[in-house]
């Protein structure tokens, strides 16, 4: 009326799902085998499979002598072979009752990968989010959020991919050269470390409590990696990952990043310098400047058309303010120094 801009809505939620006061995910549409909403199943599949055990073996085996009068006679003088034939079909039966009724509560993002996946985690004791859909929508809210501040994140985008993940486009959620230079790594040193793609670095990071279980870990990061895949475009899980990753200790998201490392500076804006700067962050975490990767990374931008001279003097500027004021320090100050002058 007044001509007011009321802006656009997102729908963070699927209009079915029931919202709760601070976790619309709260009642979850399938809370366990061993609760009142599997009762019904339970009762199916007790009396269905009763029926498999007493009354078909004899239709299928005798249905030439078997008579209704000899019913009771019958079902409890079944032999050996008609017992397994009995049998046989009742798990077949069960597991088929449970797969339906298991898949008829899936939530908005569930699928049989995802239920597989959170099996294998339980039997390999890797702790795993109490609720995947509510650690989407949270990660929703904070890309709107950035929608919502008029954060720019195009510029981002090309050096995250260069990178973190150069087949981030072409890939399934997994990187088999990844893959194969993380096995190298743990057979020669020990340990696993790098080999993962954008989407395995996004489900860690939203889905995986347990960090430090670095080879179990691995193993539930690729199925999950599939899963994400399946379910997000590209260019969601992209959006998903600029606002949710850890971009320095405690900073998770692009909009803290850019508070944290830049409090004076506009958030509309990021430059390419910026961008840059942010990208590197990503996979280095811990306040230092690994001064030999920041040169590669640098050379390798600038070969490929990311940053021109006048980037780069920008960027120096960048990360000399940052070990100025305190929140990087330089793994190799003399490199450092003479790349910065």
């Amino acid at each position: 009326m007044l001509g007011l801009d009321y802006g656009t809505q997102q729908l963070v939620l699927p209009n079915w799902r029931v919202e709760g006061a601070s976790n619309p995910f709260s009642i979850r549409l399938f809370p366990g085998w061993f609760t009142s909403t599997a009762y019904p199943f339970w009762i199916l599949v007790l009396s269905s499979v009763s029926a498999f055990l007493y009354l078909l073996p004899p239709l299928i085996i005798k249905s030439n002598d078997f008579l209704l009068k000899d019913l009771s006679i019958h079902a409890f003088n079944i032999d050996p072979h008609e017992r397994t034939t009995g049998t046989i079909l009742s798990i077949l039966w069960a597991i088929y009752l449970g797969f339906s009724f298991r898949r008829a509560l899936y939530d908005s993002n569930e699928n049989l990968i995802l239920v597989l996946t959170c099996f294998i985690a339980r039997f390999l004791r890797v702790r795993l989010v109490e609720s995947f859909e509510y650690s989407i929508y949270r990660a929703r809210l904070a890309y709107y959020e950035l929608l919502r501040l008029r954060i720019a994140t195009d510029s981002l985008k090309p050096f995250l991919i260069q990178f973190e993940d150069r087949t981030f486009h072409k890939n399934p959620g997994l990187s088999i050269r990844g893959i194969a230079r993380a096995i190298k790594d743990y057979l020669v040193r020990g340990r696993i470390s790098g080999g993962s793609t954008l989407t395995q670095q996004l489900v860690r990071t939203l889905f995986i409590v347990d960090y430090y279980k670095t080879l179990r870990r691995k193993l539930i990061e690729m199925p999950l990696a599939l899963w994400a895949t399946s379910q997000f475009s590209k260019k969601e899980i992209l959006d998903l990952y600029i606002a949710s990753v850890k971009y320095e200790r405690g900073v998770l998201g692009l909009a803290a990043a850019l508070r944290f490392f830049f409090p004076s500076d506009p958030m509309d804006k990021i430059s390419k310098a910026k961008a840059f700067f942010l990208a590197e962050r990503v996979s280095n975490t811990r306040s230092r400047i690994l001064t030999d990767r920041l040169l590669i990374l640098t050379n390798r931008a600038a070969s490929d058309d990311l940053l021109d001279s006048d980037d780069i003097h920008q960027l120096k500027e960048v990360y000399r303010k940052q070990v100025q004021d305190g929140r990087l320090t330089p793994s190799d100050n003399k490199v450092f120094h003479d790349w910065i002058f």
